[in-house]
Formats: C-alpha cells, structure tokens, sequence
C-alpha cells in the first residue's frame, strides 16, 4: 500500500497536514516530473505552509524525488514529439516550469542534437504544408507559422528555400 493510500485509509480528518501535503505532493508527480518550482507553486495552492513545503521540497530533493534536470529533459522530449518548435519556445516554457538557465541550456542541446532545430523546423513545415496546398502566398503563411512556432528567421528561411525553392514557388 503507497503512502497516499495509507492516508486516504485513514478516518477522515485523522491524517496531520504535513501528511496531506505529502500525500498531495506524490499524487502530483506520479502523474509526470515536475520541478521544485512547479511543485511549491501546486502546493501553494492547496495551501499547505510555506515552511512546510520547503522541508518536503528538500527531502525529496535529497531522496531523488525531485530532479529539475529530469523534468527539464523530460519536458522537452514530450514536447518536441508532440509539437516541433524552435529553441525560443522550448526555452520560454523550460522557465515557465521553473528550470534554471544552466539546465535550459543543457536541456536545449540535448534535445535539438547535433543537427539542431533545423530538422525540427523541416518536420513542421512538412505538416503545415499539407494544409495549406492550393493558397496563395504559400511561402509568406510558412515563414510566418515557422516563426510563431519559435524558429530562428535564418532557419526559416533555410527550410522554405529547400522546400518551396528560392521563388517560393
């Protein structure tokens, strides 16, 4: 029996705060990694004391519960398979998680590999264009799609050359 079933078994009202939030706090992140900025700001709102939290934050910290690179490096896997984006992006939701800019960087190379975000770009830019045959101004919608998407301009411009050709078609 896990620690969260143990107190949700106990009577009601039975089980301490401390208890709940860390009952809490194992529910969260059996669901994926979090890092300690996500966890105290999902414990915040439930609540629990702010010393309190910190205590927990360390000791699962130490016991490897808690590991900012993992999460980092695990968001950024999940994210580029279910969405190719470009570097900006991936480094504005790796601080909106909380990861610091050592282990963005390091999350950063990882993820993009040797051949960077242009292979990301070129698998984008394949599945936009599908929806988009037939439209006018093909290459000016790929660029701008290309660019929300948070690739750098020389990248894009890389990939609607090698896709549209120089013209644009």
């Amino acid at each position: 029996m896990s620690f969260a079933d143990r107190i949700s078994a106990k009577a009601p009202g039975s089980a301490s705060d401390e208890e709940k939030m860390e009952a809490s706090a194992v529910r969260i992140l059996a669901l994926r990694s979090h890092t300690r900025s996500e966890l105290r700001k999902k414990l915040r709102g439930r609540k629990f004391p702010h010393d309190e939290i910190e205590a927990l934050l360390e000791r699962f910290t130490r016991s490897g519960y808690l590991d900012d690179t993992a999460a980092a490096r695990n968001w950024a896997r999940r994210r580029l398979r279910a969405r190719s984006m470009g570097t900006r992006s991936m480094v504005q939701e790796l601080r909106g998680i909380g990861a610091s800019d050592e282990i963005i960087e390091e999350t950063i190379a990882e993820a993009y590999g040797e051949e960077g975000e242009i292979e990301h770009a070129r698998r984008a830019a394949g599945k936009r264009l599908k929806g988009l045959e037939g439209k006018d101004k093909l290459r000016e919608r790929l660029l701008r799609f290309l660019m929300g998407r948070g690739f750098a301009p020389g990248v894009c411009f890389q990939v609607a050359d090698e896709i549209l050709g120089p013209k644009g078609l």
